[in-house]
């Protein structure tokens, strides 16, 4: 089995060979009736659970005994489905074993140790061991009670979709199980509207290190099976539009985690059926990050931002016209708000601007690349497209603008394609903003270059832009409604740990108090949002891309590897490293000491190397203290 998860290694789920597990055609997989499962009248025609209770059920008091970091070399996954699922299953038409099949071929693909019982009496539901529950509709009052024991022991739980909202006989019963022992509020279902089957991961969570933040995980609009919507406390995934939009109003997650005392638990809001459809260099990287942090096994990861942010903010000013005094004030404005922006400049009669950029860039905003001219670059063929880069490198070294020492690259009306993205990586510009089709996740990524190619120093970075423009939105709705819009927005990117591109026209349009309202978006989440220049974002990625941290050994004392690229970091940079016991600390044995800092659950360490030089590291990690509350 494999112990220890790395940053890169959801590459590898694609690849991964997996047991000749038959599955049968979907004709025997959905019932007749759409709503066999989940009663329609309890859901508004959008899919909303009506009557709702308020905030999320307080978690059930736990024993705080530890379990002893030795039962990580013994503890295993059990699959369960209980009889009376299976014959509800039946009853609908549908095969009874896919649920469990899905889970076994997953298991065996990855080599955790598991086995598949039938009887919650088993032995083998010991404190330590993981029990899984796929899709358990119906359950009977001893199997609840069964379950609920198992987790005060310190067992954890990995539950997907409904869990015990029937009992034996397929009654419906209700959501009360499962909310109160997962520690979720159901709130709706999903897939009545066509873009609502995104499943977005967030950033940098305990289950969801190992994949880009925002992936898109398509999932198939299955009337039977509609993924749960829920409220919770620690929500680590959501159901987005391929936009990165959120989908509703009442909420959008459709995943959490929780931890009272040894137990811990990972709810999945979506039925195995959906599996079938699912990309699986996301989907298995989510579950193998889970079902790795129910089993406690330490895993490490290098955070996607500099310590202690969970998302970025960049402000963003195209060239609509001649840059002049009038552009100042916002640009004051900015730097009263904590924020240095990024202009981007047109090539075309770009002396007439030189003033105004001079004296931005003097008070420390970063002035880089749009283009020659204001037409966009898509369609255009590649020998055309790099005549323009060009020309309009050369026409703004002509006019002696102060362009960044880092550059980027902000196309005029987001008028780019992939030809672009390649002819632009092949220039002396460190990286591009793009629109929503070139990046599938939230944040930044590389840019792949071709055959044939000169190769660069550092590949292109990739910045996605998932905000529209708020005088873009004029045409449609108020000024003070694209401003709440907006904030909600932000909001929404900064809790999913995205990069959050705000997008101005310089000799912009909107009141002085719409464009400092837009900004306090920014302000209002500045704890968590990393206020900082394109060219730092993408400094920060290629930093963050050459430092590298993998662990090895035993799981109750594992070596810590960790390269510090050449240049070193610009930023604090925090490794990742997941607690086998809530509220353990770590003790590092090496020749180098880095500070230590620990979430608010007590659940992830945080080790800042800044300060280390440049080369190979390595430790000894001790976990130290028993105490789980």
């Amino acid at each position: 089995m494999c112990l220890f998860v790395a940053v890169a290694l959801f590459t590898a789920f694609s690849a991964a060979a997996a047991p000749r597990i038959k599955i049968k055609a979907a004709t025997e997989m959905d019932p007749a009736d759409p709503s066999y499962f989940l009663p329609a009248d309890l859901f508004d025609a959008k899919g909303n659970r009506l009557g709702v209770a308020p905030g999320v059920p307080a978690a059930v008091p736990m024993p705080t005994q530890s379990l002893p970091l030795e039962g990580l070399r013994k503890s295993e996954v059990l699959v369960y489905q209980s009889p009376a699922t299976r014959a509800y299953f039946e009853r609908g038409g549908v095969r009874s074993d896919l649920n469990v099949t899905l889970w076994q071929r997953f298991l065996a693909r990855y080599r955790f140790p598991f086995r598949i019982i039938r009887d919650l009496k088993d032995p083998a539901l010991a404190a330590g061991n993981v029990l899984v529950l796929p899709s358990d509709v119906a359950l009977s009052d001893a199997e609840r009670q069964q379950i609920r024991s198992f987790a005060a022991l310190g067992g954890s739980i990995i539950a997907t979709w409904q869990l015990g909202t029937r009992d034996p006989q397929g009654k419906w019963v209700g959501f009360d199980f499962m909310e109160s022992l997962l520690s979720v509020r159901v709130t709706g279902f999903t897939g009545l509207v066509d873009d609502e089957r995104y499943i977005h991961p967030y950033g940098d969570t305990p289950v969801t290190h190992s994949i880009p933040a925002g992936s898109r995980m398509w999932t198939d609009l299955l009337p039977a099976w509609s993924p749960l919507m829920i409220r919770s406390a620690t929500p680590v995934a959501g159901m987005r539009t391929w936009g990165h939009r959120p989908t509703r109003d009442t909420g959008s997650d459709v995943m959490s985690i929780s931890a009272h005392g040894r137990s811990r638990v990972v709810y999945f809001g979506w039925p195995e059926r959906t599996w079938m459809s699912a990309d699986a260099r996301y989907h298995d990287g989510l579950l193998y990050d889970s079902v790795s942090w129910a089993l406690r096994l330490p895993s490490v990861s290098v955070a996607a931002w500099p310590y202690p942010y969970r998302s970025a903010f960049v402000s963003t000013t195209y060239m609509a016209d001649v840059f002049n005094a009038n552009d100042i004030p916002f640009g004051k404005l900015q730097l009263s708000k904590g924020l240095k922006g990024s202009y981007y400049v047109l090539g075309f009669e770009i002396d007439k601007s030189h003033a105004a950029l001079t004296q931005l860039a003097a008070m420390g905003h970063e002035i880089s690349y749009e283009g020659d001219e204001f037409e966009s670059f898509a369609g255009q063929p590649a020998a055309q497209q790099t005549t323009r880069l060009n020309t309009m490198r050369a026409a703004t070294a002509a006019a002696k603008i102060p362009i960044s020492a880092h550059p980027g690259f902000n196309p005029p009306a987001d008028g780019s394609d992939q030809i672009t993205r390649q002819v632009v990586s092949e220039q002396p510009i460190d990286y591009m903003v793009t629109w929503v089709e070139a990046v599938d996740g939230c944040i930044p990524q590389f840019q792949t270059s071709t055959a044939g190619t000169a190769p660069r120093r550092h590949p292109l970075v990739l910045i996605p832009r998932l905000l529209p423009g708020v005088e873009e939105r004029l045409d449609e709705i108020s000024e003070s409604e694209a401003v709440a819009e907006n904030h909600d927005l932000v909001n929404d990117l900064n809790r999913m740990g995205c990069v959050a591109v705000a997008r101005y026209a310089n000799q912009s349009l909107l009141t002085p108090d719409a464009q400092s309202q837009t900004l306090d978006s920014y302000t209002r989440n500045r704890s968590t949002m990393w206020g900082a220049t394109g060219s730092e974002i993408s400094r920060w990625w290629v930093e963050r891309g050459e430092l590298k941290a993998t662990l090895s050994g035993d799981p109750t004392a594992p070596t810590l590897s960790v390269t510090i690229p050449g240049g070193g970091l610009s930023n604090e940079a925090v490794i990742w490293l997941n607690l086998p016991r809530r509220e353990a600390k770590v003790s590092l044995s090496g020749p180098q000491q880095v500070r230590t800092v620990y979430s608010e659950d007590g659940l992830v360490a945080g080790l800042l190397v800044r300060d280390l030089k440049p080369g190979n590291y390595q430790w000894q990690v001790n976990f130290v203290g028993d105490a789980e509350k």
